[in-house]
């Protein structure tokens, strides 16, 4: 059990600390993502509409992104959750009738998160 949560020995400390902090936001991202579809669930939500399946495809993704970290790919993983991240946001607008606010807080929080992961010359991008 404790292999799911501890990451291996990177050797690098700056690759340990994002590795880290990577470990936990998926961890918490997948959480709140199985809490989400269990309230979908329960509330009697069709579970077959875009934004389910959505929801669903993130939650698959945290663990394939969990799984990339574990083997000691810390720069792929940051890369590919900006990358997802960036598009499930773009979804959501793309669903939502436009960019609104939480839309503009989450894009901005991809983009630190993007700075912080990666650098800033990976954030110009996003």
């Amino acid at each position: 059990m404790n292999k799911l949560f501890i990451l291996p020995d990177f050797h690098d400390e700056e690759k340990q600390t994002i590795g880290r902090y990577l470990n936990i936001f998926l961890i918490s991202a997948f959480g709140l993502l199985v809490l989400l579809i269990f309230y979908r669930l329960f509330s009697h939500e069709d579970m077959t509409t875009s934004a389910s399946i959505m929801i669903m495809g993130l939650a698959l993704m945290m663990i394939v992104l969990r799984v990339v970290l574990q083997y000691g790919r810390v720069r792929l993983t940051s890369f590919l959750l900006i990358a997802v991240t960036w598009v499930g946001l773009a979804f959501q607008a793309y669903n939502s009738d436009g960019i609104h606010d939480v839309t503009v807080v989450g894009f901005i929080v991809t983009i630190i998160l993007a700075t912080f992961m990666l650098g800033w010359r990976y954030s110009l991008p996003f």
